[in-house]
């Protein structure tokens, strides 16, 4: 083997080197590549998660408040429920209104009015009468009741609204009463 037949197998083996090396180099940018987008991918994914993470938190926060206003409506109606309504008795109603002990007794007397007087006189009495039985109805047990079983009916049915957007995937925006 003479000098050139060295220099050429050396040559052949840098060449063979530089392929491998090249080879070597190509795989590993596009292992470089793949990995380099597979990490932009996770870090995209992450940031969703989190968003998503935070948007579940945000909604459970929500649903505890909602839940606990409801438990105090239900637990406040409860309350009222428990109290005994008493029954009307219609001679302290019909005393409270008109002044008068029963329904026989005659009314108590009225000034002397002359005929053209009683219709204002008794439209007078009328408003009172009036405006007294609507004071009673509204201070009454059962207004009482009837107000707080609405209010936990809308309490109730916006609870339902919410449930049902979030079972749909509904984004939910709440707007300040």
């Amino acid at each position: 083997t003479t000098l050139k037949d060295l220099q050429g197998l050396l040559v052949q083996e840098r060449e063979r080197q530089e392929e491998a090396i090249r080879s070597e180099l190509f795989a590993f940018q596009s292992a470089f590549e793949a990995n380099k987008q597979d990490l932009q991918f996770l870090a995209e994914l992450q940031e969703v998660v989190m968003g998503g993470k935070g948007r579940i938190s945000s909604i459970i926060q929500t649903s505890t408040e909602t839940e606990k206003r409801l438990q105090q409506m239900i637990v406040d109606l409860e309350t009222r429920l428990e109290r005994t309504t008493k029954k009307t008795d219609t001679a302290l109603y019909l005393q409270s209104t008109t002044g008068q002990k029963s329904a026989l007794e005659p009314p108590p007397r009225t000034p002397k009015l002359n005929w053209m007087q009683y219709p204002e006189h008794l439209d007078g009495l009328l408003k009172k009468l009036e405006l007294s039985r609507q004071q009673q109805c509204r201070g009454s047990a059962p207004q009482q009741l009837l107000t707080g079983i609405d209010e936990l009916r809308q309490a109730l049915y916006s609870r339902a609204l919410f449930l049902n957007m979030l079972r749909y995937r509904m984004d939910v925006h709440y707007i300040a009463e």
